[in-house]
């Protein structure tokens, strides 16, 4: 069912500057009208939470199933070798640690139309736009990429000691899942941008079975409300981040702060 839930939301006061609001664990956004008057303020909103599948709320369990078995493949268990999710098979529910991390900022003067996947999966945008904890990997130079719809980084999780790289392949979602992806925070979604996890070698495995990071944009008079979403199913998190993860909703809203900041100054620069 589409939403017909009415935005109070401008960006005639959002400059490229933007402080962090962190919710903590909470996965339910915009249930305070608050909150839209923080992103109206050029304020990002986030929250990250982590748990073993079989502990999951319902808000929780909504966003993994509407988001962990979109794929660009046909069939990605064949053809890009990871599980199909299923948030209330048992065995699944003792097998995976998940991780969500979420957020939401306005973009100003953006329109849907500046949204492709070509554009997302660029060296040049993600040099531009990745926080200062990522290193994008240069094509041709440092890897060769399968196509030019994919990139990789690596990424700094805790500083000299955790580095993880990861590959993402970029899709835009066919138009018929809007109304899905609408109802994870009854926000009517126009279009969307998949960036999911592929290996160089698909026939090796390792304790990160998927990842899915969705791009959810919603056009306003004078921007776009940017709500951005990742999973990942996890068997086995190194001890010592698994210690430290229930405290990585401020560092996840300093980044998220830090990549809309990058973001609008991209856009700025490209298209006014």
């Amino acid at each position: 069912m589409a939403s017909n839930r009415q935005l109070n939301l401008s960006c005639a006061n959002v400059s490229d500057a933007c402080e962090p609001v962190s919710l903590y664990t909470d996965m339910r956004f915009l249930t305070d009208p608050e909150q839209e008057q923080q992103l109206c303020e050029g304020r990002s909103l986030s929250s990250f939470v982590s748990f073993v599948l079989n502990a999951a709320t319902e808000p929780q369990k909504l966003i993994l199933e509407k988001i962990m078995n979109l794929s660009y493949y046909e069939n990605e268990v064949e053809e890009n070798k990871v599980p199909f999710l299923d948030v209330n098979d048992e065995e699944d529910g003792l097998k995976y640690t998940i991780c969500i991390q979420k957020s939401m900022w306005l973009l100003p003067n953006a329109t849907l139309e500046n949204i492709t996947a070509e554009r997302f999966a660029t060296f040049d945008y993600h040099q531009r736009c990745q926080p200062a904890s990522c290193n994008i990997w240069r094509p041709g130079q440092d890897y060769e990429p399968e196509d030019s719809f994919t990139f990789r980084f690596t990424k700094t999780i805790i500083s000299y000691i955790y580095d993880l790289t990861i590959q993402f392949r970029v899709t835009e979602i066919p138009e018929s899942e809007m109304a899905s992806l609408s109802e994870i925070d009854d926000i009517p979604i126009q279009k969307a941008l998949l960036l999911e996890r592929t290996k160089r070698d698909r026939t090796r495995q390792d304790s990160t079975k998927k990842v899915k990071s969705l791009l959810m944009f919603h056009q306003l008079d004078d921007g776009l409300l940017v709500s951005h979403i990742t999973g990942v199913m996890n068997t086995s998190i190194p001890t010592i981040v698994a210690s430290l993860l229930e405290h990585f909703h401020q560092t996840v809203a300093d980044e998220v702060s830090e990549t809309c900041v990058l973001t609008r100054q991209y856009f700025k620069q490209e298209f006014q």
